[in-house]
């Protein structure tokens, strides 16, 4: 395993003997309840029980135990999270969306042999779970000067969130009016999107592309030194077929190989001050499409999960 601040976190964990007994007692009967699977190692050691104790989550959904100042357990915690009404799991990619909502561009960076991209896709995953006070999303911590991800909140969803937001911008050179763009917002549980709530459409036909929440992911001099290869005449001749080719194979490229950037923080804050965060790891999938005899690729978004040991999963969507 490599020594990374995980597994330097968890050599440093003091664990007596009698907490390392229960907490495999109560592993054993929560996994008896949720699966009927319980898996028996054949020898355990202080390391082994430790790791395992240090992160309790479930199948069905993050676990939190803790214990007060007066050191009674509290309640115990579990939520799941969902895209599309599934639920998120380590080891399958459900689909979020296509990435085609909103808008979108692709700036032409000649003297690098690059492209500018920002795409963007519905936003609807939710929490869901017992308590809980409010949710916390965020992709401040994951961005680089590279590639960065973004909310952008229509405002009549925004005033209903602590938000870090203060314009519209997307990126310097775009805007959406009527949001304001965060790369963090808190929304009260019972304030969350629901599925119907994307389907809305604005009585101006001029924004019927508007959703309540969306993530732009913006990416600045992705390499693309095939595409101007191939189009040495793209200036004079910029088809929108070339363009949406450019955008979406340069995209789910350089998307996924920046994989370590393109994840969201889920922090969950339960009313009796307990706190639980996931990770949402991101990928990027060009589907098939056939319409009317002809063939084309489509980039959908899809999410898991986040599992630091395992990054190939099956795909579901």
């Amino acid at each position: 395993m490599k020594n990374n601040k995980y597994t330097r976190a968890i050599s440093s964990v003091e664990v007596s003997q009698e907490t390392i007994e229960k907490g495999l007692a109560r592993a054993k009967n929560a996994g008896q309840k949720r699966t009927g699977k319980v898996i028996f190692m054949k020898k355990w050691t202080i390391a082994a029980a430790a790791a395992c104790l240090a992160v309790v989550i479930g199948v069905s959904g993050a676990v939190w135990t803790g214990r007060d100042a007066g050191g009674t357990v509290q309640t115990e915690h579990k939520f799941t999270i969902t895209a599309n009404a599934a639920e998120l799991k380590r080891d399958v990619r459900l689909e979020v969306d296509e990435l085609t909502a909103g808008g979108g561009g692709v700036e032409f960076i000649e003297e690098d042999k690059a492209l500018g991209i920002e795409q963007g896709v519905p936003f609807n995953l939710r929490v869901e779970g017992d308590d809980i006070e409010s949710v916390t999303f965020s992709t401040e911590q994951y961005a680089t000067d590279e590639m960065r991800m973004r909310f952008m909140l229509r405002n009549d969803f925004a005033s209903l969130t602590e938000n870090n937001g203060t314009d519209n911008k997307i990126s310097s050179h775009s805007y959406i009016p009527d949001c304001i763009g965060a790369t963090t917002f808190t929304v009260p549980y019972e304030n969350q999107l629901t599925n119907e709530q994307f389907e809305y459409r604005s009585e101006n036909s001029s924004r019927d592309w508007y959703v309540p929440l969306e993530l732009y992911i913006i990416m600045d001099s992705v390499p693309a030194e095939d595409f101007y290869a191939e189009h040495p005449d793209f200036k004079n001749d910029r088809h929108p077929d070339i363009l949406h080719s450019a955008m979406i194979e340069n995209f789910s490229r350089y998307f996924n190989e920046n994989s370590e950037n393109a994840r969201i923080a889920v922090t969950v804050n339960y009313k009796d001050g307990a706190v639980q965060t996931e990770e949402i790891q991101l990928y990027c999938e060009l589907c098939d499409v056939a319409d009317s005899g002809s063939h084309w690729y489509k980039p959908v978004l899809y999410a898991s999960l986040y599992d630091i040991a395992t990054p190939d999963t099956p795909v579901i969507g």
